[in-house]
């Protein structure tokens, strides 16, 4: 049987553009940027001087924690995919989806199946553990019919387990 390579975490870049909160996070760091210039170009009485400085290093201060805990969320799972891929501690399950419950578009909601008795939940707005987390009507490549090579990985967290997709591979 001939797979292609639909996902591979080990192999994925970085996405600077990932999620809304990315792009805000660059907008409010380039508005405190703009507040500190205007700080220091602006004859204003002191008061409103110092307002503009803390609010602008404020919009700084925001944009640095959401970059940091986002981007190094990508970084660290990329990271951790690579690990337990070299490690070996994965599992390997082939089949069609089957119980399949779609995210709908607007969110709000995982999307899940079954292949072979695993279960896989996801959703593009959840953060948790490193693992392919795109449903199909907001772009993913897993529905319904197709037969799938999956690797994946157990997350043990707070009591509950959760497998992980590591790589997806789509029978030709």
């Amino acid at each position: 049987m001939m797979f292609k390579t639909a996902f591979d975490l080990s192999t994925e870049k970085v996405d600077y553009f990932k999620t809304p909160f990315l792009i805000f996070s660059y907008l409010a760091f380039i508005i405190g940027i703009g507040l500190i210039i205007s700080y220091k170009r602006n004859r204003i009485d002191d008061i409103k001087k110092v307002k503009t400085l803390f609010i602008g290093t404020g919009f700084i201060s925001m944009a640095a924690i959401f970059l940091l805990l986002f981007l190094g969320g990508q970084f660290g799972d990329i990271h951790v995919a690579k690990k337990i891929m070299h490690s070996g501690k994965f599992s390997v399950v082939e089949g069609q989806p089957q119980h399949y419950h779609p995210m709908p578009p607007e969110g709000h909601d995982e999307e899940s199946f079954d292949i072979n008795g695993i279960h896989f939940a996801y959703s593009d707005y959840s953060l948790n553990g490193a693992g392919y987390n795109n449903a199909a009507s907001l772009g993913g490549v897993i529905v319904p019919g197709k037969y799938y090579r999956l690797t994946y990985y157990t997350l043990h967290d707070h009591d509950i387990d959760s497998n992980r997709i590591l790589k997806i591979e789509i029978r030709q």
